[in-house]
């Protein structure tokens, strides 16, 4: 959770009458350059909510939309025009929300901070609608130009680092996982995301943005049994958040034997790693009832044995979890975090309840308009043999 999430004045905030604030300001170059203080760029009730995902690099996105003044400083007269207020050639979005109750008590998140992306005027309604996505985007689309080769033996999350920082000079880092691992002799031709990913895969890992626009990379959270709960447990009824919940178990993109085949161009012979779900346990065990569904990825620049079968691993936490996923309606709480442990607790018509722990896999929140939102969740998976 964000700080200051499990205060408990906050926490006795959200389930009582309270409004949500929320201010969207427009930077450039490290500075803020728009003109509306703290109320923020005026946007209008059509504007869409966050969307969070761990399922994708660029793990935020969203959109507002904003009405044309007469002074043209919301809809610059031309669209190309690098020095508008709101224009995707160097303008960045950060969001943040205040939460707030009748006796003046107030809480306050940041939660988006990313790049405008694009911009789209309707002329008879004088609206242009704004879309934003987070700082992993200026990774995704910067390419090596020139093949580069990894800092083989340098610290993993250092390398991380050092990659992004060749993407965007100004990001700034949050706090990764402490892998201990050291960076493969990677050769890299592609793009900056490409490699990120290969070190994610090599780890076990994810990376992505924080709401503030820090980068980190950190275990895959489904596979992380190690995860401290966080002190809160969502529950429904009198007193709870969950206004309804939803829970589900699909087979459906669970595979349970990924395996890997990556080839260098130096080299003949291909590297071939199998990982499987070996856990009698295991409700996708390979010899169980479940049965094998597997995937095959091939894979460009894998550089070994022990690097293919990593990523083949890598695969498989994420993709093998097929156990209790549930999605929920929540009074807003923008302290929630992609990747929070939460307790969850909802009882039937009949008075059985049921619990869980579930991961934040993904969110939508809402920036105008209502006090309710979105989460999905999955379940921590059982561990794997390759």
């Amino acid at each position: 959770m964000l700080t200051g999430g499990t205060d408990a004045g906050y926490r006795r905030l959200l389930a009582s009458a309270y409004q949500v604030i929320t201010r969207v300001e427009i930077w450039r170059g490290g500075a803020r350059i728009d003109p509306y203080g703290d109320a923020g760029v005026p946007i209008l009730a059509s504007s869409s909510p966050i969307s969070a995902t761990l399922a994708s690099r660029v793990v935020r996105t969203g959109s507002f939309v904003v009405q044309e003044d007469r002074n043209n400083i919301l809809v610059p007269e031309s669209f190309v025009d690098p020095t508008a207020l709101l224009t995707p050639f160097g303008s960045e979005v950060r969001i943040f929300q205040r939460v707030r109750g009748g006796a003046g008590i107030s809480f306050a998140f940041q939660v988006f901070s990313g790049r405008i992306a694009a911009i789209s005027y309707q002329a008879s309604s004088g609206q242009m609608t704004v879309n934003f996505e987070d700082r992993a985007a200026y990774v995704g689309s910067s390419n090596f130009g020139t093949p580069q080769n990894s800092d083989a033996g340098l610290d993993l999350v250092d390398q991380f680092g050092v990659l992004v920082s060749g993407a965007l000079p100004s990001a700034t880092f949050g706090a990764s996982d402490p892998f201990g691992l050291k960076t493969p002799a990677f050769n890299w031709t592609n793009d900056r995301a490409s490699a990120c990913d290969d070190l994610a895969g090599a780890a076990n890992a994810f990376w992505y943005t924080l709401a503030n626009g820090d980068f980190v990379m950190r275990q895959i959270p489904w596979t992380n049994f190690n995860a401290v709960p966080v002190p809160v447990t969502y529950t429904d009824g009198p007193g709870g958040l969950i206004n309804d919940a939803n829970l589900t178990a699909s087979r459906q993109n669970v595979f349970n034997q990924w395996t890997v085949v990556g080839e260098l161009a130096n080299t003949s012979t291909p590297f071939y790693a199998t990982a499987s779900d070996l856990n009698p346990s295991s409700p996708t065990y390979v010899l169980g009832n479940f049965g094998v569904q597997g995937q095959l990825q091939q894979a460009q620049g894998v550089s070994s044995q022990g690097q293919a079968l990593s990523l083949a691993q890598a695969n498989l936490s994420r993709n093998k979890g097929l156990t209790e996923a549930w999605t929920f309606s929540t009074a807003l709480d923008p302290s929630l975090e992609l990747g929070d442990l939460l307790p969850l607790s909802v009882t039937n018509q009949w008075g059985v309840t049921r619990t869980d722990l579930q991961v934040v896999s993904g969110y939508t929140l809402p920036i105008t308009g209502t006090s309710t939102m979105q989460v999905t969740c999955r379940a921590l998976t059982h561990g794997l043999s390759s």
